[in-house]
């Protein structure tokens, strides 16, 4: 597992022991670079600006509540610009949800040729 180096993943004591529990190797981005997590991140931005601070919670139960349909959502709703504005789901290539139509011009698909 790759991970930034905020506190919670090098000092947690109950993070570490439920990695090292799993058989997860641990390893660390090097600091004040995170374009080094790759996809996290803008999935990260993404789930903020969208979900996150377009609402108000009241309270943790309510935020947990609220937050378990947004990735479905996500996925089969909500439109994506490197896809021309379709939704995961309406945009299918070579059998890989996620993947663009070859009219918007993707020729690659989760790393791989299409």
């Amino acid at each position: 597992m790759i991970t930034d180096n905020a506190f919670a993943y090098r000092h947690s004591t109950d993070f570490h022991a439920a990695v090292t529990a799993l058989g997860i190797q641990q390893r660390f981005i090097k600091p004040h670079c995170p374009w080094q997590n790759g996809k996290v991140e803008p999935f990260n931005r993404i789930l903020q600006t969208e979900w996150a601070y377009r609402q108000i919670f009241t309270s943790n139960t309510a935020r947990t509540q609220a937050l378990a349909p947004w990735p479905q959502f996500s996925s089969t709703q909500r439109r994506h610009t490197p896809l021309g504005g379709l939704p995961l789901s309406l945009a299918p290539l070579a059998g890989h949800v996620g993947c663009g139509v070859s009219d918007l011009g993707l020729t690659r698909c989760g790393g791989l040729q299409t």
